[in-house]
């Protein structure tokens, strides 16, 4: 073989090594990018949901077992506007699990924060009007199986969202 044309087939295929090499690493940090963004988006919707599950335990706990009593309002009513507040933010943040998916994450976190947007005006509703004993009963019951509810949705989040990172 001619020495210009072997020098010029060495280039050639240098060349094409080192685009492919490129290629496959454009590749692989998209990939690893994508991963880490959904991290970050899966972190923090879990911290906030987390919370939020636990201010909603602990309203309850005021709400339904503790003592009534004006504490208990000094209490329960800056809790409830935490609570709208962060229901607010928390939705936010399901915007970003969405947009980086997948469906079977998004929609668990769609499914919580519905969840939570339900719970928060029954709590409401239940602290500002004077219900019967009956109907108390009835939507503290309502109000507790929301609350199981919410607890296995965010268990399933926790088990299904590492499966996409």
């Amino acid at each position: 073989m001619d020495q210009g044309l072997a020098a010029v087939m060495g280039a050639l295929m240098g060349a094409l090594a080192s685009g492919g090499g490129s290629y496959i690493s454009g590749i692989y940090a998209d990939k690893s990018q994508k991963k880490q963004a959904r991290r970050e988006v899966y972190l923090v919707f879990l911290s906030e949901l987390v919370a939020v599950e636990a201010q909603i335990a602990k309203l309850r706990e005021v709400m339904f077992y503790g003592s009534r009593g004006e504490t208990d309002a000094d209490a329960i009513e800056p809790g409830l506007e935490n609570l709208g507040v962060a229901v607010s933010r928390l939705r936010s943040l399901e915007i970003g699990v969405r947009l980086e998916g997948p469906d079977s994450v998004s929609s668990l976190a769609n499914n919580a924060t519905r969840h939570i947007s339900w719970l928060e005006p029954r709590m409401r509703f239940v602290y500002s009007s004077r219900l019967q004993e009956g109907d108390l009963f009835e939507m503290r019951k309502t109000i507790e199986r929301d609350c199981s509810r919410l607890e296995e949705l965010v268990e399933e989040i926790r088990q299904e969202a590492p499966r996409h990172l």
